[in-house]
């Protein structure tokens, strides 16, 4: 499986690419860091090939829900799986309650533990891919 990692600190990416690698030892792994991607919707290369996306979206400097960021999520989710871990709070709720149902994906709150990790990454692949949504 080939999987993108975008937004992570150095720490936490290295504690997430341990949790993968324990999933699917033969996983293959892009990393983006946390400024790596700093527009989502400009895709980078590496997402082309890969079938899994773990965005962590307080990395990635995505706080606050807004109408762009949801339009930019959605497009760069559809056809894929997709694991996004969310500001805590409020500003979590917000992204929970904007995507229309079944056409989530899985989604977990900052702070994240290793568990939790673990089980989204295994929902996530199990999953259809995220559709996209239909017109508001």
């Amino acid at each position: 499986m080939k999987l993108l990692l975008a937004g992570a600190n150095c720490r936490n990416a290295a504690a997430l690419e341990v949790i993968i690698q324990s999933i699917w030892q033969d996983a293959q792994i892009e990393r983006l860091d946390r400024d790596d991607w700093p527009d989502l919707a400009s895709a980078p290369p590496q997402l082309a090939a890969c079938e899994l996306l773990v965005l962590d979206l307080l990395g990635m400097g995505r706080i606050r829900w807004t109408l762009q960021t949801q339009a930019e999520l959605e497009a760069l989710a559809s056809g894929r799986r997709v694991a996004l871990m969310l500001p805590s709070g409020t500003a979590g709720d917000a992204f929970e309650q904007a995507w229309a149902p079944g056409t989530a994906p899985v989604m977990l709150r900052h702070p994240v533990s290793a568990k939790d990790m673990r089980a989204a990454l295994l929902l996530a692949a199990q999953r259809p891919v995220v559709r996209a949504a239909p017109p508001r």
